[in-house]
């Protein structure tokens, strides 16, 4: 499950411990799935969390919801393969001056 996975976010997501603050818990999550396609019983087993319903609804929906995080599958919410990843930022050819050149 960590494949791919640096040390240092091992590091991070192992110095969270049980009762991770929340802003810490979704920052752990921001950087895994910047890394690849994770699903909530994904996360919740690396991130030692025993419900993967309740990171769902009180963390992975609110980074949804804010525009950090992206559905696999945006149109079915409820898609039983669905999975989530960061954002992509990244500035494609015709985006990197204002007038296009």
């Amino acid at each position: 499950m960590f494949a791919g996975v640096s040390p240092e976010v091992r590091g991070t997501i192992a110095s969270l411990g049980g009762k991770a603050s929340p802003s810490a818990l979704r920052a752990a999550i921001l950087t895994l799935c910047g890394l690849r396609w994770w699903t909530p019983r994904e996360l919740a087993a690396v991130l030692d969390k025993k419900d993967p319903t309740h990171l769902s609804e009180k963390h992975i929906s609110p980074l949804v919801k804010e525009g950090a995080l992206v559905r696999r599958f945006p149109d079915n919410p409820v898609h039983p393969q669905q999975a989530y990843r960061a954002r992509q930022t990244s500035i494609g050819p015709d985006e990197d001056t204002a007038d296009g050149q």
